[in-house]
Order: C-alpha cells, then sequence, then structure tokens
C-alpha cells in the first residue's frame, strides 16, 4: 500500500516537472526579441564632468552654475538592424540632452537626442531656425519625467546612408548634458527592440564538461587604440606671441591647473594666442582621429599647423586648420563660442580636408578671445589611431581520458568546477535503483503529459 500512495507521490511530481519543463520551453520559444544593449555606467566613478552618484542603479547627474556635459566610457558594439530604438528613463530639472559617441559606416558620428529627435511632440516644438533659442540641439524642457522614452535611434544613421553594410555600430561612450543648476537621475539607457532595460545582474558562471578541445590557429583581435597627444601639457612649453598693436607681451597666460589641464587667458579683453611648435613634428595617419575634451568659458580658436608651416611662420608656407567649424558646425564664425561650455568627441582626420601625400604636423596656436580672465581649458588633444593587432594564443587539447586496468586505476584530473558539479550529480551507494525506477516514471509522465497536451490542442 506505501509502495502505491509512493508511486502517486512520485508520478504526481514527475507530471508536475514535466508540465514546467513544457511551459518553459514555450516561453523560451516566445523570447525571441534580441537582447538589449546597455548603455549605463556601472558606477559614477565612470563619470567625469561634473558631480555624479548612483544609488539603487539611478544615475545622479547634478550640473553646476552654468552648463554641464558628464561623459563615462561604452565599450562595444550592437546591431542596428535589431536594436534600432534608443530607450532612457529618468527625471530632471533645468533641461537635458543624450548624445551617443559611435563609429558608423563613415567614420564617428554622434548621434543626440535633442538635435537629430528634436522634434518628436514629447520633447517640444522645436525649430531650424538657429536665432531660435529653442533650435534642434538645445536643451530639452519637457517632462520632467519620461519612462521607457522611445527614439527611433536608427534615423540619425540611415539620413546619410551611415548604417554600416552588417549593422554593426561600435559605441564609444555616452555625454548627457545637464542644464545649469540642473540635476538628472538616469534610470536606464539602452538600445533595443522594444521596451525593458537590460538586467543588471552579473552572468553566472556555467560548470562545463571535460572535453578534447582540439588546437586552433592563431587569431589576430582588434587592435587597441592609441592615443598620442599633439601638443605639450607642460604649459613651460607654450610662448606668448605678442604683436605690440594689439595684443603686447603679457596679454595672454597659459598655465596648467591641479589637474595638470592647460589653462588659458587673457588680460587685455582682445585676441592674444600662445604657440607650441614641435621640436618633433607628428606624421599624421590620416585613417585616425583627433581626440579633444576642452572647456571654453569665452571664446577660443585653435588651429594646427602642417608641413612647410609654423605657428611662427605659416604665410603662404604650407596649410593650416581652424578646428571650429569640426567642433562646432553650427558656429557662425570662425571662433569657436563657448560660455562655460565643455566640448568632447573625435574628429576624422579625412575630415580635416588635408592635402594629398605627407601631412606632417608642425604646431599648435591657441587663441583666448574677448573678455579678459576666462580660462580655455584642454585636457586633451590627442591623435587616435590603431596599433598592433593582439594576437590570441592557440588553444592546447586537453587530455581528459579516463583509463582503468585490473591492476592499475588512473584517472586525470578534472577542472574544480567539474569536480564539484560530480559530487553535486553523483549518487551515493545503494541509490542507483531507486534512480533508475524514477528516471522511468519521469518518462512516462513527460509523456502522458505530451498526450494530455496534445489532446487540449486538437480539442481547440
Amino acid at each position: 500500500m506505501k509502495l502505491k500512495q509512493n508511486l502517486k507521490k512520485v508520478l504526481g511530481v514527475s507530471m508536475a516537472v514535466a508540465l514546467v519543463a513544457t511551459t518553459s520551453a514555450l516561453t523560451a520559444f516566445a523570447a525571441n526579441d534580441p537582447e538589449p544593449f546597455n548603455l549605463m555606467p556601472a558606477s559614477a566613478d565612470e563619470v567625469s564632468g561634473g558631480t555624479a552618484s548612483m544609488d539603487n542603479g539611478v544615475l545622479t547627474l547634478q550640473a553646476g552654475d552654468a552648463e554641464t556635459e558628464f561623459m563615462y566610457d561604452v565599450s562595444g558594439s550592437y546591431n542596428i538592424n535589431d536594436l534600432m530604438n534608443l530607450y532612457f528613463t529618468l527625471e530632471h530639472t533645468g533641461g537635458f540632452d543624450i548624445k551617443i559617441k559611435t563609429i558608423a559606416k563613415n567614420g564617428e558620428t554622434i548621434p543626440s537626442v535633442s538635435a537629430d529627435f528634436g522634434d518628436d511632440a514629447d520633447f517640444g516644438s522645436k525649430t531650424t531656425d538657429k536665432n531660435d533659442p529653442n533650435v534642434l540641439g538645445s536643451l530639452i524642457t519637457t517632462g520632467p519625467t519620461f519612462t521607457d522614452k522611445q527614439v527611433g535611434w536608427k534615423g540619425a544613421y540611415g539620413w546619410n546612408d551611415n548604417v554600416p553594410d552588417n549593422g554593426m555600430i561600435e559605441v564609444q561612450g555616452v555625454i548627457v548634458r545637464v542644464g545649469a543648476n540642473g540635476t538628472v537621475k538616469l534610470s536606464a539607457l539602452y538600445m533595443g527592440a522594444v521596451a525593458g532595460a537590460p538586467g543588471t545582474d552579473a552572468p553566472q558562471p556555467t560548470e562545463t564538461e571535460p572535453s578534447d578541445t582540439q588546437p586552433t590557429e592563431t587569431q589576430p583581435t582588434e587592435a587597441p587604440e592609441v592615443k598620442t597627444s599633439i601638443v605639450s601639457m607642460n604649459a613651460a612649453d607654450w610662448a606668448e606671441q605678442p604683436d605690440e598693436a594689439n595684443n603686447p607681451a603679457g596679454s595672454m597666460v597659459v598655465e596648467n591647473d591641479a589637474d595638470g589641464a592647460l589653462v588659458f587667458y587673457n588680460t587685455n579683453a582682445k585676441w592674444p594666442c600662445a604657440v607650441n611648435t614641435l621640436a618633433e613634428p607628428i606624421v599624421i595617419d590620416k585613417s585616425g582621429f583627433l581626440s579633444y575634451d576642452i572647456t571654453v568659458a569665452g571664446t577660443t580658436n585653435i588651429i594646427l599647423f602642417f608641413n612647410e608651416a609654423t605657428p611662427d611662420d605659416f604665410q603662404d608656407k604650407g596649410y593650416n586648420v581652424s578646428l571650429t567649424k569640426f567642433i562646432d558646425p553650427a558656429s557662425e564664425s570662425d571662433d569657436l563660442v563657448g560660455g562655460g561650455k565643455t566640448f568632447t568627441g573625435t574628429i576624422a582626420l579625412a575630415d580635416l580636408g588635408l592635402p594629398e601625400g605627407e601631412a606632417t604636423l608642425t604646431g599648435v596656436k591657441v587663441f583666448a578671445v574677448g573678455e579678459a580672465n576666462k580660462p580655455v581649458v584642454i585636457r586633451e588633444l590627442a591623435l587616435v589611431t590603431k596599433g598592433e593587432p593582439v594576437t590570441t594564443p592557440s588553444t592546447e587539447p586537453t587530455d581528459t581520458t579516463d583509463t582503468t586496468d585490473t591492476t592499475e586505476t588512473t584517472t586525470t584530473a578534472a577542472p574544480a568546477t567539474t569536480t564539484t558539479a560530480a559530487q553535486k550529480d553523483n549518487p551515493k551507494t545503494g541509490d542507483s535503483t531507486t534512480l533508475v525506477m524514477v528516471g522511468a516514471l519521469l518518462l512516462v509522465a513527460s509523456a502522458g503529459a505530451l498526450v494530455l497536451t496534445g489532446k487540449k490542442a486538437k480539442s481547440r
């Protein structure tokens, strides 16, 4: 009698297990949306540009007295044909914008929620009139909350044929603009096909079975990026370039701040400049990029000199390039008007309009224009190129064969994770008969569950 009751219990449990397994399988087949690509930082320590903190996954960004740009790196790639939408959840005061630094088919591009999608009804009614304070690219002030707000991000690449042939967009980082004295609390930021933020749990290790691994050929991986500063970050290496008529000696000051950044400002409210003539000119790799991180309290102009032209002697020689239009395409003058803004990003060297043949950088000139004592801070002005490819060592075969004879037993040690798995799964002596019976019952129960499922399907 006890045996029958026990068998009933076993069958009942087995059928429940089979039904749960069947349901799980159906659920797995339904969940066929591609995994989202997370754009949130792991911690506030990764964020630069202002005061940042993170609590329970919510990133809080607090701006200073001027509009502030917060930046953090994100490395990885995603297929924009699968994950075509940007989603974000945030609340704000003072206005915000979100920019994603990426590399697409035509090189680097930095789409912006406001500049590229500001005509969304949820963001107000932005215009293309540069004289309108609500022009595309200005801070978004509607809200103040957005929950899983969807933006059709693929459109930022599709309009100018910038979607790579394989759809893969390389992500470099995120920039969040916050209005003066404002706050942004960012809870989620990701690329996805549908709303549903990525999980934050770290992936769990999986147990592996020993196997014979065949050796593979050595494969090169993507070469790392190499940054080379194009200016000396030592203020003593910069020379004021005075002209007695308007900018006499002492009109331009160059210093290093506490973090080692270069700081330029004028003392005469005009347009003095300082120059850094390179002791060893740099041959430009035109396939690379120019990376910049500068803050402009007033107005500046940064000029690069090439080949025969130098900061000290450039009339009718070589050529020079002002970076203003590349850093701020909306600028209506040759000068970069900051008003306290921080500018970060990269410029494809191929876009600078350099002549055919070799281009050799000889020096850099920086102006501090207008109101006195308004600093121009350069934290980075560097070439970004690819280094040598990193080579992955070949995989050697691992012997996992157990051999046994009548006189001696030799067992090759398995990895610790496998050993742990074996300890969990192997039955104790005397349990094998019971497990065989349970296994048979599970097969019968599973078959019954499938028959029941089939009958239900037919009856519909």
